[in-house]
């Protein structure tokens, strides 16, 4: 997710920036949960993955449509990456389909990783012609 807040940066998109930023600070707080409930348990499992599962989805969705916003300075590989993490979004919000959600996470990872190698060879090519 680092990369797509320098990619924002880089791109003045701030709609990228923020949804990555989110995500960043979402698996901090739950990840941070999960280390603390083992010794301290303080809600029951059922309530945070839900929550998660929800919170996940509606910021998924605001980075995939992040991702479809970039169409025009990455192609197509934007718009599919976009489209498979909307889906997932969608799949992560229904909190039952969750188990989905995740299986479409794996494609657009690693679509986002191309993108994110296709913008770091397109921002060399640019810094060695100027």
């Amino acid at each position: 997710m680092r990369g797509f807040v320098i990619l924002g940066t880089i791109l003045d998109k701030y709609l990228i920036k923020f949804s990555a930023v989110l995500l960043i600070i979402l698996s901090l707080v739950f990840y941070g949960y999960d280390m603390m409930s083992i010794y301290y348990p303080i809600m029951d499992v059922v309530y945070v993955l839900i929550s998660s599962s929800i919170l996940f989805g509606l910021s998924v969705f605001i980075f995939g449509y992040a991702l479809l916003k970039l169409d025009e300075f990455l192609g197509i590989w934007a718009t599919v990456a976009g489209g498979i993490t909307i889906a997932a979004s969608f799949f992560l919000f229904t909190v039952f389909l969750g188990w989905l959600g995740l299986l479409f996470l794996v494609p657009a990872v690693l679509i986002q990783i191309i993108l994110l190698s296709k913008t770091a060879h397109f921002m060399q090519l640019k810094q060695n012609n100027h």
